[in-house]
């Protein structure tokens, strides 16, 4: 599923930016660039697998509980975690 390809590919890029050996490869905006994509994956990855039609909850406001500030640790996995 795409969930999971997302995920595998979410782990790939946090692996790159974590590692000390690439450390400089990727600076300044383009790092910023790949943390964007990397938590716009995570967001997606979240609305896929929520449970449909994700207790009640259209797609718009979805996107309003998982936020648009790129922390996805931030990211409520379950619309009842934000009350």
């Amino acid at each position: 599923m795409i969930s999971d390809v997302l995920s595998e590919a979410i782990d790939g890029i946090n692996y790159y930016l974590d590692e000390p050996t690439y450390e400089t490869t990727y600076d300044g905006p383009l790092h910023d660039k790949i943390v964007q994509l990397r938590d716009d994956a995570e967001k997606l990855r979240i609305l896929l697998d929520a449970p449909s039609p994700c207790q009640g909850h259209s797609e718009a406001s979805l996107f309003e509980i998982i936020g648009s500030d790129t922390n996805t640790s931030d990211v409520k996995q379950n619309p009842e975690e934000q009350k």
